[in-house]
């Protein structure tokens, strides 16, 4: 995401308005769905509701051959699909998944974030959107690619 648009992060000076929120429980439903469609199983769900040291949610899945993550932005429709983390870590390793990117891309209101969009070098974006509050938090927490400033555990 070369351009990622106001509030992204979860982060606002409190005068200016606050960034958009998507729908984590339509999220999920669809989460479900996409479990019964490919056989899987979700196995953990990571909500962002009353979380304040994130701004996503992710949903874990585990098919007999693999375990991965879908994760989910708490303020724009944007997935990314992700190995699970091992515990302790806060950096995701983005993963491509055109097999499953399919279903994903036929559900209407999500936009479906690849590895090249991920892995974008934040002085390689145009952060001309994000609010000073953001840039700000972009400057204290350092991210190395873009998709830890879409994903983010800053609090």
């Amino acid at each position: 995401m070369h351009r990622p648009p106001y509030g992204i992060t979860g982060f606002h000076y409190y005068l200016d308005p606050p960034p958009p929120s998507t729908d984590e429980a339509e999220f999920l439903n669809h989460c479900y769905a996409f479990a019964r469609h490919i056989g899987a199983n979700v196995v953990a769900i990571d909500r962002k509701a009353g979380a304040t040291e994130k701004n996503f949610t992710s949903a874990t899945f585990e098919t007999r051959t693999e375990t991965f993550v879908i994760l989910f932005n708490a303020h724009y429709p944007v997935l990314a699909f992700a190995e699970k983390m091992p515990i302790g870590d806060l950096i995701h390793k983005f993963i491509e998944r055109p097999d499953y990117a399919t279903y994903w891309n036929a559900v209407d209101g999500y936009t479906l974030l690849r590895v090249a969009d991920l892995n974008i070098s934040p002085h390689d974006m145009e952060l001309v959107d994000v609010s000073d509050t953001e840039y700000d938090q972009i400057i204290v927490h350092k991210p190395r690619v873009s998709g830890e400033i879409i994903f983010n555990y800053w609090d």
